[in-house]
């Protein structure tokens, strides 16, 4: 991944999510937020916020990658099941699984 200065418009934050740096409208958004807010404007009922996730929500990477953006890899999870512990996320199996039996999504 580019570093700053590096002239790719990107940079790696101290937690490892993308940044985008380049000057625009989308100046300083994370790029795991981005791509989320695309796949709930064509799927999510629920309503959005400004950065087009839905209010209250948070995004979760699977791989616990933090640059890793696609959008296989991230899921919306409640903030109460977003809750690090020792390294691992509560609840994101849970999430994980209702979503892969076809349990509403």
């Amino acid at each position: 991944m580019p570093s700053r200065g590096s002239g790719m418009g990107t940079c790696i934050t101290h937690k490892g999510y993308v940044q985008i740096t380049r000057r625009g409208p989308q100046r300083n958004r994370l790029v795991h937020r981005l791509v989320m807010a695309g796949m709930c404007l064509e799927f999510c009922y629920w309503p959005l916020g400004a950065d087009g996730v839905p209010n209250g929500m948070e995004v979760h990477h699977q791989d616990f990658h933090p640059a890793h953006n696609c959008q296989s890899n991230l899921i919306l999870l409640d903030p109460a099941l977003h809750v690090h512990d020792n390294g691992r996320v509560r609840g994101a199996v849970a999430a994980v699984a209702v979503r892969d039996t076809g349990g509403g999504w």
